[in-house]
């Protein structure tokens, strides 16, 4: 694909995100959906349900677009997309944007009066820029991120060390296992797990994630895709916050098609 194209569906792909029905996206490991494709689009749709760490918090199922893209430089992954700096076999430099993954609405509570959110306006979902790196080998994959919000909700920043390892258990089969840390500064923290965001935490909180993606070939152009994720939110002030569990969970599964 040229550069003019590819900045084409770069343009498309950012005015669809900016829109409120792209404002969550599903996480899947890039190497479960595109492989070693260059330049190809998959678009689909998926149902995710979500068990919240956020307390009297009724997140029903709901479905989510689906938009993967890997150009030569520019690719889009669900929430995140990135211009490659390098990008060869063994390593890869990125800068990224992102959507950002925590929010709530008041109007998801189960009992609005027992709730600490209800003393809260809505969570901005905030959009981050930051890098990531990859390391590529035959043991697996290790990535380092670091992303800040620049839309302005929080200002918040946060790192991430990531491990992850692509299976091909069959033909038509991808499973890829990942383990992640990820350490949120006072200012994140605050915003979307405080009952006081201008008080803040007094903590940096640390999440703990396991996600496991599986990706079945049905041919070319069809794909069915499969995941789940469980995560531990640590290092929090319990009497500061608006979250009812530390543990987190997730599972997905949709399909994409090849546009081209």
């Amino acid at each position: 694909m040229n550069n003019l194209t590819e900045l084409t569906v770069a343009g498309l792909l950012a005015g669809m995100i900016a829109s409120p029905v792209f404002a969550v996206g599903v996480e899947v490991p890039s190497t479960n959906v595109v492989g070693n494709e260059s330049g190809h689009l998959r678009l689909g749709l998926a149902a995710m349900s979500k068990n919240s760490v956020y307390d009297n918090y009724d997140e029903e199922s709901r479905a989510v677009p689906l938009i993967f893209y890997s150009g030569e430089r520019f690719y889009w992954m669900g929430p995140q997309g990135g211009f490659n700096f390098i990008n060869n076999s063994t390593h890869q430099l990125t800068a990224i944007v992102e959507v950002a993954p925590d929010s709530w609405e008041r109007s998801e509570l189960q009992h609005p009066q027992g709730s600490p959110i209800a003393r809260r306006d809505d969570s901005d979902r905030s959009f981050n820029f930051g890098a990531q790196y990859l390391f590529k080998s035959d043991f697996g994959i290790v990535k380092l991120k670091a992303a800040k919000d620049i839309s302005g909700a929080h200002d918040g920043e946060y790192y991430e060390l990531g491990y992850s390892y692509p299976l091909h258990p069959a033909d038509k089969w991808t499973v890829v296992p990942e383990v992640s840390v990820t350490q949120f500064d006072k200012d994140y923290t605050a915003y979307y797990f405080a009952d006081n965001p201008g008080n803040g935490s007094g903590d940096e909180a640390i999440r703990m994630s396991f996600k496991l993606g599986v990706t079945y070939e049905l041919n070319d152009s069809w794909q069915i895709l499969a995941g789940a994720s469980l995560s531990k939110l640590d290092d929090v002030n319990e009497n500061a916050v608006i979250i009812d569990d530390d543990e987190e969970s997730s599972f997905y599964i949709g399909f994409t098609y090849k546009v081209f």
